[in-house]
């Protein structure tokens, strides 16, 4: 461990510049007692030395970039290697001396990028793969200022489905500019994944201790819960959480609503392209776990060779079983029938479904997708469409007969859209949309606030094809706009989106609601209604699309 005590004998230059990495040396101020606090004050990045906020564990030490206060990889959860593995999380080893915390900590192991996945996706969304390692329960803390103001807490939970991805696999997630424009304190956080977080072996093993199915979830909970503990020594208001997320990011917001260790931790919660309206049973993730132990090797009921084995023999493994049950709908399905990894119900941590009943979690909620969500020309080039007729014909794969009139329709209804596009806004009026519009009025249904959006703003990078894709709109709510400009575009026009973006997601953090002075007059969504928020240049109230959704469903 490195701290300011611990530091003697250690080159100040070598350690902030090459060994933290905190930037280059021209940019970075190491403020020790004797140094002037104003020719600190001026650096864009400096690192005062009374830059300390205390935890429970111990204090840790961060860096002020622009007047905004960071901390990064804050251990919230202890080690969860070797006999760990599989277990709900424990509290972190308390630590002595100011814990340095200028850098991400390690992400949970996941499959690697391999650098075949598509040119255009990888310049919109650039990706850091990070240092992988079972150490992995930490979290971020973006403020205006550590101290005793109560500010609206964000708390940012990254996507990737429950498989992969981390608090820094994007530079649209960080917090700097969000904490800034909204005076919040920004929170994200790494958690265990795949086969380490969501191994359903309950049925597979005499051993009843061995792991947990939803040991993923828990990190979060512990996360969470650190957030109520220490946020106050970080400036935030642990009575105002608003918990953010997208893909997902978004499906893990959804599965907390029907946690009973979530109440209380959070009250307000933004879905975005990650509605999962239900929760998964048992029986969809004893599947993966079995496929699993096959990859492993493992034919027997003793799967105590799973604590010690290699992390890469389980990555290698988990990625087989998980290519083997995971079909992902691109078309023509409200919910999967398949999953791979996943929370499911577990009768203790998830007692039953979301909706099953009262609510579990009392939050207001915020929800949406994008209108060209898993656009093809972005995430599968050469699968894309190039004119109607290929568009006429994968449809007729997923719907059959029905491709016809759907194509009719959807044409009809967008008569401008390219072919790739509109395969898009079919194929997410069956999925993204459909899902979202479900979870809102299953949540006012059951005496719940929810308030629909669509993001429709679109990117002119690459001669406008990307659209409104899936993760378009997190540099936005980050306010980002500048810092992801292979995303954005950068300049005015994006920074007015950014700033009608981020002063929304703020506005519903600070207040409940995500009205304000930018936006036309926005109803919350009912039982039977869907009043829907299309975030544009201008943006207004969507055109009803019930019958496109209906059209895709089949009713």
């Amino acid at each position: 461990m490195i701290g300011p005590s611990n530091l003697k004998g250690v080159s100040r230059r070598a350690v902030f510049t090459g060994g933290v990495g905190l930037a280059t040396a021209s940019a970075v101020a190491f403020a020790s007692p004797t140094a002037s606090a104003a020719s600190a004050s001026q650096a864009l990045v400096s690192t005062p030395g009374d830059l300390v906020a205390p935890t429970i564990s111990g204090k840790v030490r961060g860096y002020r970039s622009s007047g905004i206060s960071i901390f990064k990889g804050i251990p919230y959860g202890a080690d969860t290697g070797g006999q760990a593995r599989f277990l709900p999380p424990k509290p972190p080893m308390p630590w002595a001396d100011a814990r340095l915390a200028v850098s991400y900590g390690p992400i949970c192991p996941q499959e690697r990028q391999t650098g075949a996945e598509s040119q255009i996706a990888s310049f919109l969304m650039p990706k850091d793969d990070g240092v992988h390692g079972e150490d992995c329960l930490r979290l971020n803390v973006w403020t205006p200022a550590a101290d005793i103001r109560r500010r609206p807490v964000m708390v940012w939970i990254h996507g990737g489905q429950y498989s992969a991805g981390s608090s820094q696999a994007h530079r649209s997630q960080d917090g700097e500019a969000l904490a800034r424009r909204g005076d919040a304190v920004v929170v994200s956080l790494n958690h265990r994944l795949n086969v380490l977080g969501y191994l359903n072996a309950l049925g597979l093993t005499d051993d009843k201790d061995f792991a947990h199915p939803n040991a993923g979830m828990l990190d979060i909970i512990a996360a969470l819960e650190w957030v109520r503990d220490n946020i106050t020594a970080f400036g935030g208001d642990p009575g105002n959480v608003t918990l953010f997320g997208q893909s997902g990011g978004g499906l893990k917001i959804s599965v907390l609503m029907a946690m009973p260790a979530a109440r209380g931790l959070f009250h307000k919660g933004i879905v975005q392209s990650g509605s999962q309206p239900h929760v998964f049973k048992a029986a969809d993730t004893e599947r993966v776990a079995a496929e699993f132990l096959k990859a492993m090797g493992i034919s027997g009921r003793d799967l105590s060779v799973l604590k010690t084995a290699p992390i890469e023999q389980l990555m290698a493994a988990e990625a087989v079983a998980r290519a083997k049950i995971m079909r992902f709908p691109l078309s023509g399905q409200a919910l999967w029938t398949t999953v791979g990894w996943a929370p499911s119900i577990d009768g203790t941590s998830i007692p039953r479904d979301t909706h099953d009943g009262p609510p579990v979690v009392d939050a207001a909620l915020l929800i949406g997708s994008t209108q060209h969500e898993f656009n093809p020309a972005v995430f599968m080039p050469k699968l894309a469409p190039a004119t109607d007729a290929d568009l006429l014909a994968a449809l007729t794969r997923s719907y059959g007969g029905r491709a016809d009139s759907i194509l009719k329709l959807f044409r009809e209804r967008h008569p401008y859209e390219a072919p790739a596009r509109l395969s898009a806004i079919i194929s997410s009026a069956g999925f993204n949309r459909a899902n979202a519009v479900e979870q809102a009025q299953l949540h006012a249904r059951a005496g719940g606030q929810a308030w629909l959006y669509r993001f429709d703003w679109q990117t002119p990078v690459l001669d406008a094809t990307p659209g409104a894709y899936h993760c378009a709109e997190i540099p936005l709510v980050f306010h980002n706009a500048q810092l992801c400009a292979t995303s954005t575009g950068g300049g005015p026009r994006a920074e007015t989106m950014a700033d009608l973006m981020a002063d929304t997601w703020i506005a519903f953090a600070r207040h409940g609601k995500p009205t304000h002075a930018a936006l036309p007059a926005w109803p919350a969504v009912t039982p039977t209604t869907a009043p829907t928020m299309a975030l544009d240049d201008r943006s207004r109230l969507a055109d009803d699309d019930s019958v496109e959704r209906a059209a895709v469903a089949g009713v």
